[in-house]
């Protein structure tokens, strides 16, 4: 257990490495040592003709990422449908048949679904590092950042969707008993 002085030290110090850190991004020379440049000075919007969309990362995706990506944005809009489907039967008073099982097979597989493709994209980026010299820069790693992100959001975007049509057509089933 910490008393309030070792508390206080210790965020401090990460006050300072978080500062030291924001410092170096802002082109800062040393530790401590105040940046030549502001940092607006120095950053700038890259042209609308190279930016990065979200567009963009699917399109220029590996092929196998692209079939991914659409299959999860595909799960996403069938849970919304079997959903959709579902309430119009139970509404009518029958059952809701293979629906539930569907939402939550989708509720389990597509987060994992989604990192397994985030984890494998990062890995090809993690070979190349090591198989390219001179070392690139954040700016040719970002594409597969935001892949390897971009399938940790839709497979957790499909989750939520079906975690919440599954919960709704539990309630609504509940109620209606």
């Amino acid at each position: 257990m910490t008393g309030p002085w070792m508390r206080q030290a210790m965020a401090k110090a990460g006050a300072r490495w978080v500062g030291a850190g924001l410092l170096a991004l802002a082109g800062g020379r040393a530790w401590g040592q105040e940046a030549p440049h502001t940092a607006a000075a120095m950053l700038h919007l890259v042209p609308a003709d190279q930016r990065l969309a979200l567009g963009g990362v699917i399109l220029h995706a590996r092929l196998e990422f692209q079939f991914a990506f659409v299959g999860l944005l595909a799960a996403t809009v069938a849970a919304l449908a079997v959903w959709a489907v579902q309430r119009v039967r139970l509404g009518r008073g029958q059952p809701p048949e293979g629906g539930l099982a569907f939402l939550s097979a989708l509720v389990a597989a597509a987060p994992l679904l989604g990192l397994t493709i985030a984890a494998y994209n990062l890995l090809k980026v993690c070979m190349g590092l090591v198989n390219f010299r001179p070392t690139p820069d954040l700016v040719m790693l970002a594409p597969a950042f935001a892949e390897a992100t971009l399938a940790v959001f839709l497979g957790l975007l499909t989750a939520a969707v079906a975690a919440v049509a599954r919960g709704h057509l539990l309630m609504v089933q509940a109620r209606g008993r």
